[in-house]
């Protein structure tokens, strides 16, 4: 079964609204037997020219279907930010609660550069406080 991206998928690989119908998930049919987004079996639609221009007509363009992989929690993420973060929450006093206005997670937006005024934003940020950066990175 071919499912397009959602907005809310979209918003959380950070892929522009406008674009998302250019991504698309190859799931089992029964929805309980999907993988979770990150282990989905994503691809995306490409146009690529066929090299059949002239001087009187411009090349043929075909969609191609290429592997795509959701981006993961930590990719693109730099040590450094990360030990920013880890210094911005040990020198302050933080809330575990996103509604609280001393919530541990503008800190971490501050260091990552992630907007937590947005729903993906704030979804990004939460999955992070939850989960372990990669050793390697955190060191």
């Amino acid at each position: 079964m071919l499912n397009v991206m959602s907005s809310e998928e979209a918003e959380k690989a950070q892929v522009a609204s406008v674009d998302r119908r250019r991504f698309f998930r190859v799931d089992d049919g029964k929805a309980n037997m999907a993988a979770p987004l990150e282990r989905a079996d994503w691809r995306e639609l490409i146009g690529v020219g066929l090299g059949n221009s002239d001087r009187d007509s411009p090349e043929d363009i075909v969609g191609v279907v290429r592997p795509w992989t959701m981006p993961g929690l930590f990719d693109a993420v730099e040590a450094d930010s990360l030990r920013k973060t880890q210094a911005a929450i040990a020198a302050g006093n933080w809330a575990e609660s996103s509604q609280a206005g001393n919530w541990a997670g503008y800190a971490v937006a501050g260091a990552l550069g992630i907007d937590a005024d947005t729903a993906g934003g704030k979804s990004r940020i939460k999955v992070r406080i939850r989960r372990r950066p990669p050793c390697e990175l955190a060191r």
